[in-house]
Order: C-alpha cells, then structure tokens, then sequence
C-alpha cells in the first residue's frame, strides 16, 4: 500500500510540475504579445508627438504670416483705429431689408 501512495505521490507532483511549465509557457507567450503591443503603441505615440510638433511649427508659421499682414494693412490704413460699426435703424424682424431691395 505504501507503494501505491508513493507512486499517486509522484503522479501529483508530476502533474503539478506540467501545470506550472505550462503556466510558463502562456506567460511567455503573453510577454511576448505584451512586449509587441507596447511596441505599437510606442510607435503610434511617437507619430503622434511629431505630427502635433509639425502643427505647432505650422501654427506658429501661420500666425507669423497673419499678424504679419495684419500690421501690412494698418501701416497702409489711413487711420489706424478701427471703426465701431453703428446698429441699424430699423427693426429686425418683420421688415425687409432696405439694402436687399
């Protein structure tokens, strides 16, 4: 009888010994579906800063130019204060519109 418990001993080790290589086994697998993931995303998010870094620079160069021609049309302007345009003197709603007709 002691045989037979010894056996059924070593069988339970050996099973456990399987189970915790095959654990080893899929955790590897993860690790390596993991690590390429991480890799994607680390690629998508470099893309991704260098795009927003090149619409800074295109924003920037855009703001440049329009402040630029901004300052062109008040030097020409002959005066440089900007007019307040007047509300008009007849009611909105329900009249036509005098400069249509």
């Amino acid at each position: 009888m002691a045989d037979s418990v010894e056996n059924a001993v070593f069988d339970i080790l050996k099973k456990i010994q399987a189970d915790i290589s095959a654990v080893r086994t899929d955790i590897g697998a993860f690790k390596a579906e993991n690590r390429a993931e991480h890799e994607r995303m680390e690629g998508m998010m470099r893309r991704q800063r260098r795009d927003a870094a090149g619409m800074l620079v295109m924003t920037r160069a855009i703001v440049g130019e329009f402040e630029e021609r901004v300052t062109d049309l008040e030097q020409r302007s002959p005066s440089s204060k900007t007019t307040s345009i007047d509300p008009p003197d007849f009611p909105l709603v329900g009249t036509p519109c005098p400069l249509r007709d």
